[in-house]
């Protein structure tokens, strides 16, 4: 009798098991732009700018799917709440709280974005003002407060890893639920580090750095991902770095991540020449929520110097600049080099057994500097002083 029961019952539970887990809802969350965000500002998250439209940059969405009861044609999901919350590496940094609204039931998912959210103009039936999301309430984390001079100083959230946690309670055929998610969110660097490093001095220090190529390697040092130089001539009409800025550059690189690049033999440039000065900075380019960004470094000046009009002092700028590239390469293990040449003076260059001119030493320098050169013995023969 009780196995006859169970073949008649059972099959009976496991349909309306079935029946009531299929009408819950299910979130979720996609960022917009698929770039890498970099730096992330906290007004383009801030539920509470109600009504601010233009205020924020679409970011993220979040992805509801309000599927519909077959047997309850016409059916909502009430009274619902929507909690959303920031973590920083686990911990809250802000949340919010909406009032309560209506999800009519649908077969296609809603989309809603962090734009619409703050702006205050998401309605899943824009025929019925009962399903406006509003949020009004906010809850501030304590690591929030320990990072409020950052945040203040910069609108921006502090470097780490960051998670959305979206939490909906409503009802549906008079039973509570809760759906909760946890979601990936963005690991902020917010890159701001760039120093320039070769060639020349910063504007104003001092005279131009001489430079003794006419393509010179533009090193440069920072935390972010992607950078774009920039190379002006010095004229008369300048009077302050911004009409640097505003003039035409004689190049700009593409943007790239590469730290050390060459200035363009290929005429794609307009060619550098000797006896002019030049200005050059670099910017680093940082992806935010606030769209790219571009972080500029210091202006360096730097003199094209024609090796061949140095007359007398050619061998020993030459010789001088032989030792600091030898530097560059060996590092402290060039300073005993340098001391075995002290009564030597430059004649002659020679590369693989044929002697090249000065020209030809400070291109190839160039091309080579910056680079990664493995240096299997240096041989040196001259007459001493």
């Amino acid at each position: 009798m009780s196995k006859k029961f169970l073949r008649t019952f059972l099959p009976v539970f496991l349909i309306f098991q079935y029946t009531v887990s299929a009408q819950t809802i299910q979130i979720d969350f996609n960022i917009l732009d698929q770039q890498k965000l970099e730096t992330l500002y906290l007004a383009d998250i801030d539920l509470l700018q109600q009504g601010l439209t233009g205020t924020a940059e679409s970011i993220f969405e979040i992805i509801v799917n309000a599927p519909p009861d077959p047997t309850s044609p016409g059916s909502n999901y009430e009274n619902c709440r929507m909690h959303i919350a920031v973590k920083k590496d686990a911990d809250l940094i802000v949340s919010w709280q909406s009032d309560p609204f209506l999800i009519p039931a649908n077969p296609t998912p809603y989309h809603l974005s962090n734009e619409l959210l703050i702006a205050g103009k998401f309605l899943f039936d824009e025929n019925n003002p009962d399903t406006r999301i509003h949020f009004n309430e906010t809850h501030m984390g304590d690591e929030l407060d320990n990072l409020q001079n950052d945040v203040l100083s910069s609108g921006k959230l502090p470097i780490g890893v960051y998670t959305l946690e979206i939490a909906l309670n409503y009802t549906f055929n008079q039973i509570s639920h809760t759906q909760e998610e946890l979601f990936p969110f963005i690991r902020a660097t917010n890159p701001s580090y760039i120093q320039l490093i070769a060639p020349g001095n910063t504007v104003g220090s001092a005279e131009p750095a001489p430079v003794y190529t006419e393509f010179p390697v533009f090193q440069f040092s920072g935390n972010g991902e992607a950078y774009q130089v920039f190379v002006f001539e010095k004229r008369n009409e300048f009077q302050t770095l911004d009409d640097i800025v505003r003039s035409q550059p004689n190049w700009e690189s593409e943007p790239g991540p590469e730290l050390s690049l060459q200035y363009p033999q290929d005429g794609s440039a307009i060619p550098l020449q000797p006896g002019k000065t030049y200005f050059w900075k670099v910017n680093m380019l940082v992806e935010s929520s606030a769209g790219q960004e571009k972080i500029p470094s210091e202006f360096w000046q730097f003199k094209v110097v024609d090796p061949a009009s140095l007359g007398n002092n050619q061998q020993m700028l030459s010789k001088q600049e032989i030792m600091r590239f030898l530097q560059d390469l060996l590092g402290d293990r060039a300073n005993a080099i340098s001391r075995s040449l002290e009564d030597y003076q430059l004649s002659s260059i020679n590369l693989n057994g044929t002697t090249i001119s000065i020209q030809e030493l400070y291109r190839l320098m160039a091309l080579y500097r910056g680079h990664s050169v493995t240096v299997y013995d240096v041989v040196y023969d001259g007459n001493t002083q």
